[in-house]
């Protein structure tokens, strides 16, 4: 549910399973469970339940000694999170506490995050050097190959280059769509909307949008469908002064 369905349908089964974990005695488990809780809470815009979640297990990720793949995850989480609300100074503060802690399994998570923060800052070559260093480190994963495209195209859109972000979105759409990846694909449908309306395409934009939006709706992935619909409003008013 929280990479291949909907987030909300994930809730419920896995605070069972966090429960189930801790009753075992089972700590990595508990906190692999806590940390995909944590993503669906997030998916869905419930920001508070997420990082109640998150941040007992997130913090960890600053004692190597203690801290687990999952530790390091929910941190890189929680710089999402702060990202989605723009607080990219937290959000930083997160993936580089996650950089700390990281292994060769998750290291890529820390670089990217850490990528799309200077995004967000407006700091492009930060950014650039980010993703280079994330691109080093990736393997042939369908998430890490969405996630490096999706900070290509909002590095590209800074870089005047909405041509390269269109590309790498649409190439984004069709892995998410062969991997039955929703979440992504209403994520990579929202990049390529952007995209095609900053070449002036504003009816291909509409149609991307608006895929995006109706996915969003069906997903109840409330952040997707906020920015999608900002964005196609947008679209419409441009259309309309013209």
């Amino acid at each position: 549910m929280a990479f291949h369905g909907r987030p909300n349908d994930g809730i419920g089964p896995l605070r069972t399973a966090v429960e189930l974990c801790r009753a075992a005695q089972d700590q990595s488990g508990a906190q692999r469970a806590t940390w995909l809780l944590g993503v669906c809470h997030a998916s869905v815009g419930e920001y508070g339940f997420a990082m109640q979640e998150l941040v007992p297990i997130g913090v960890l990720a600053d004692h190597p000694q203690r801290a687990s793949k999952w530790a390091v995850l929910a941190s890189t989480t929680m710089g999402s999170v702060y990202r989605q609300q723009h607080s990219y100074d937290r959000a930083k503060q997160c993936d580089q506490r996650a950089l700390a802690g990281c292994d060769s399994d998750t290291r890529f998570d820390a670089l990217i995050g850490l990528a799309a923060d200077s995004v967000g800052d407006g700091d492009a070559q930060a950014a650039e050097e980010y993703w280079e260093a994330s691109h080093d480190v990736s393997q042939d994963e369908w998430r890490q190959v969405v996630r490096l495209a999706w900070v290509e195209a909002e590095i590209s859109l800074m870089r005047d280059n909405p041509g390269r972000a269109a590309a790498v979105s649409s190439a984004a759409v069709d892995v998410c769509a062969q991997m039955n990846a929703p979440r992504h694909r209403a994520k990579s449908l929202l990049f390529a909307g952007v995209a095609m309306a900053d070449l002036g395409e504003d009816v291909a934009a509409k149609n991307l949008l608006s895929e995006s939006i109706k996915l969003s709706q069906d997903l109840e992935t409330a952040p997707i469908l906020s920015a999608a619909t900002e964005v196609l409003d947008r679209v419409k008013s441009s259309r309309v002064s013209a």
